[in-house]
């Protein structure tokens, strides 16, 4: 079958959303946006999907034309190829297509650029559609004709391909002061002896000729330009990065045809460090769904400037950055260290607390969500020191610390204050990241959620404190995961801790969240003074008892669940010793989102996603499907964690230590974030186990690792976990 999909161009915001249900193509030129209602009105419940679009177009007509014979994509009007099939990895989505009325095949492959570590290489707004067109028969096929075609506003033939302009107009309901006078530039193009045309529509179109036997592959060009500042930085209206390099739409034409075979060779490098491990299949459909979604969210600005979006509303979400860093860690661990800066720019001193985020769609003008008084502040605070944290350990980069010591030690000071009782865990300004669940799980006081966080947080806080001479700060901070261990330790129940240690009515009740604040120390190695016997066996229990058809919900009081907290537990459970690789099944075909409410799952997942239309129509809660959805949020990108977790990858730069515990055999990764992508140098790992025959009694087994890339490296493989 057929499902949503996204063209996305990382950085730039120029996004196609693909929607075949729907018969629609639809080209955003500043990607999408949305809001919570809450903001807006008085309406009770989260929903993003009532915030206007900027849309240029709604459809395109692509496929292939054989004398009076034509069958395209469904993406228009049209007859419609009998025989599709779709897959899709980070950087692609190809639709294989057959018709019995046509002499030929056909393959469509949408294509978009990404390179680690090079803005050059992967900020080009612009995607191939490259169309393979494949004659099986004993005969030529003749009069082939392949053709792309876009209702472009205002269009006009060049010599380099058909060339439009339209000015963008602001709907009610997108935040752009300072934002006007917009210009988006289209420019369509194709290869070869490609004819440009205007009727019935703007179109490029190539005639063909094939042999018996034979394939031809015809590529076109879709550019998206903006030339004007795009996002207001506190006043300082910015530009798109890519202005930086190109000048107009014919010059990002330029670059894609001159860099052709490198920006192809090395995006497939990238792509291969998904697509040629030796993981499960649905871990690698997922996580090319994930990429999508984070990259149709990423925003690169001049003056140094990269964000996320979270589904189009907010820049810089604290907490949804802090799961989706995992993946730039691993790939691109400068812009962690870019977005950690600009946090710290936005702190308002003395308030003690890091805002939820920094702005909504192109007003990058402090927090919007939450009020002026932001949400989530114990949340953020603990996620701002543990990424802060991470960097440095994974990087060895200790540069960052010096200007931040004054800004972590308010942090840390405002979580012992949101502590009036004086039992370990936080009884003020509780609110979490899961604002989608209910209150319990939510907004209780005492939760044992916040208190496995605020150790390893205050683990950090000591760490950095004895490295930058202050033996009294970290014995503050060691003083309070002591306390926090006391209060964990009466609230433990035998199998799990309650959701909040201050409710006793509710301490029944089990929550996946518990566990939460372990993953970045563990991916480090830190050791952490806290009970992980008894957390791991919290771990498991929750999961059995919160476990459902598409994973876990969040409680045993909830109903609801997404599907980041499901793929970061898995990391966590990973570095634990438990296997839960059996479970991404259940994780496909729903986004990240999912209700078991009086409602089926994808009517939830639809509401808020960022591709509106229905992907598997009549699908409900209960069955399990074989493709992933795409639904545009920017968070599962943590799912990429779980490449480095199922091999228990521990590194630590600042005391030169790589170690692995591999909970899978055979096991095949690429250690990425030791890869020269200027290069094109990835270093490869295969974990692998013998078995001895047992016929003799017992004997151990052996584990070994084959390096690849990399003569000097020798793979210390750790005693497995548990």
């Amino acid at each position: 079958m057929l499902y949503d999909s996204i063209i996305p161009c990382f950085g730039g915001r120029f996004a196609v959303s693909m929607m075949p249900a729907a018969r629609r193509y639809r080209v955003f030129p500043l990607g999408t946006f949305h809001y919570f209602d809450w903001q807006r009105s008085d309406r009770v419940g989260i929903s993003i999907g009532s915030c206007p679009q900027i849309i240029s177009s709604e459809t395109a007509h692509i496929g292939v034309r054989v004398g009076s014979v034509e069958r395209i994509l469904p993406f228009d009007e049209g007859d419609v190829f009998a025989n599709l099939k779709q897959q899709i990895t980070p950087l692609t989505t190809t639709i294989a297509a057959a018709d019995p009325q046509l002499p030929v095949r056909a393959e469509f492959c949408f294509r978009s650029h990404f390179v680690p570590q090079s803005f050059e290489s992967s900020g080009a707004p612009a995607y191939l559609l490259d169309i393979t067109i494949v004659n099986d028969s004993p005969t030529p096929a003749e009069e082939v004709e392949v053709f792309f075609r876009l209702p472009l506003a205002n269009a006009r033939i060049t010599p380099v391909g058909v060339l439009a302009e339209e000015k963008i107009v602001f709907p009610d309901g997108i935040d752009h002061r300072g934002v006007e006078g917009l210009i988006f530039e289209q420019l369509l193009a194709g290869n070869g002896d490609a004819a440009a045309s205007l009727t019935p529509a703007p179109e490029m179109r190539r005639r063909l000729t094939l042999p018996p036997g034979s394939s031809i592959q015809v590529r076109f060009v879709h550019v998206g330009y903006i030339a004007q500042p795009t996002l207001n930085v506190r006043g300082d209206v910015r530009r798109f990065g890519y202005t930086t390099l190109w000048e107009d739409a014919a010059a990002v034409l330029r670059f894609v045809r001159s860099q052709e075979e490198v920006l192809l060779r090395k995006s497939r490098l990238f792509e291969s460090t998904l697509l040629d491990a030796g993981i499960p299949p649905e871990l690698k459909g997922i996580l090319a769904a994930a990429f999508k979604g984070l990259a149709a969210n990423a925003w690169w600005a001049e003056g140094g400037w990269f964000s996320v979006m979270e589904i189009g509303a907010y820049h810089s979400t604290l907490d949804v950055d802090y799961q989706s860093a995992l993946f730039f860690f691993q790939y691109w661990p400068d812009l962690v260290r870019r977005m950690l800066v600009q946090w710290a720019d936005y702190y308002a001193p003395g308030s003690g607390y890091m805002a939820h985020d920094v702005g909504q769609h192109l007003e990058a003008t402090g927090n919007r969500y939450g009020g002026p008084g932001s949400a989530m502040k114990v949340e953020e605070n603990c996620n701002y020191i543990l990424l802060l944290h991470h960097y440095w350990r994974w990087t060895g980069d200790a540069s960052i610390l010096p200007d931040h010591l004054a800004l972590l030690k308010e942090l840390g000071q405002f979580l012992i204050d949101s502590d009036t009782d004086e039992t370990g865990l936080p009884n003020r300004f509780c609110d979490n990241t899961n604002d989608w669940g209910s209150a319990l799980i939510t907004a209780a006081e005492e939760q044992s959620y916040h208190g496995v966080r605020m150790a390893a947080a205050f683990s950090a806080l000591a760490q950095i404190a004895r490295v930058m001479g202050d033996e009294a700060q970290a014995a503050i901070c060691a003083s309070r995961v002591r306390l926090i261990n006391s209060a964990l330790a009466k609230g433990w129940r035998g199998d799990h801790y309650p959701i909040s240690l201050s409710d006793a009515a509710t301490a029944h009740h089990y929550s996946m969240w518990t566990t939460h604040g372990l993953l970045y120390p563990l991916r480090t190695g830190m050791t952490l003074d806290i009970d992980l016997d008894r957390l791991c066996i919290d771990l498991i229990s929750s999961t059995a008892r919160t476990l459902r058809e598409h994973g876990c919900i969040h409680s045993t009081a909830d109903a609801r669940g997404w599907l980041t907290q499901n793929l970061w537990r898995d990391c966590i459970a990973a570095y634990l010793g438990i296997d839960h690789t059996h479970l991404l099944r259940r994780y496909l075909g729903h986004g990240e989102y999912v209700s078991y409410e009086d409602t089926t799952i994808l009517e939830v997942a639809n509401e808020l996603m960022i591709v509106g239309g229905a992907v598997a129509d009549h699908t409900y809660a209960g069955q399990i499907h074989d493709h992933p959805l795409v639904d545009g949020h920017p968070r599962p990108a943590c799912g990429f964690g779980l490449l480095y977790a199922l091999a228990g990858v521990q590194a630590d730069a600042v005391e030169g230590r790589l170690t692995f515990r591999p909970l899978l055999f055979p096991l095949k990764i690429a250690l990425t974030h030791r890869a020269d992508w200027e290069r094109e140098h990835v270093v490869w790992l295969t974990f692998r186990r013998s078995i001895p025959n047992q016929d003799g009694g017992p004997l151990p087994s052996r584990e070994w690792c084959e390096v690849e890339g990399d003569e000097t490296l020798v793979a210390d493989i750790l005693p497995t976990a548990r």
